[in-house]
């Protein structure tokens, strides 16, 4: 099973802020070497800590706690 897509990388500035507005995840515009991420979703904003950040740092320390075990 493959994951989702993170980031997207597009060498036209005008499809990069499109794909970004569609796809609502970050996109490397590589015209210009600029990171589009106007429109976000909310699992994007989770994720990267953006919203209730506290959840992420739990969220890591249980990971980190988990990698110790295996």
């Amino acid at each position: 099973m493959s994951k989702p897509y993170v980031l997207f990388i597009e060498s036209e500035y005008a499809q990069s802020i499109e794909i970004n507005r569609i796809s609502k995840k970050p996109v490397l515009c590589t015209a210009n070497f600029e990171m589009i991420f106007e429109s976000e979703s909310l699992m994007y904003n989770l994720k990267s800590g953006k919203h209730l950040p506290f959840l992420r740092k739990h969220a890591l320390k249980v990971r980190d706690k988990l990698r110790q075990l295996k």
